[in-house]
């Protein structure tokens, strides 16, 4: 699937196969990826929480707030 959720899902172990399976299938073409030097102004950091408050993920790590 191309996302998740841990109710959607069936719960949090659940939802661990899942994502280790989804891994499993697409490891070979990353495994395959070729790396290139870029400038530092293409790198993106990003979060994405959707399982606690709003504030969490800013909070609990300001380098990606």
């Amino acid at each position: 699937p191309e996302f998740m959720t841990i109710q959607g899902t069936g719960g949090s172990l659940k939802t661990i196969e899942v994502a280790v399976k989804a891994v499993e299938q697409i490891l070979p073409n990353v495994a395959s990826a070729q790396r290139t030097e870029q400038p530092l102004a293409k790198l993106l950091l990003a979060e994405n929480c959707g399982g606690s408050d709003g504030n969490s993920g800013c909070t609990a790590n300001p380098a990606l707030g």
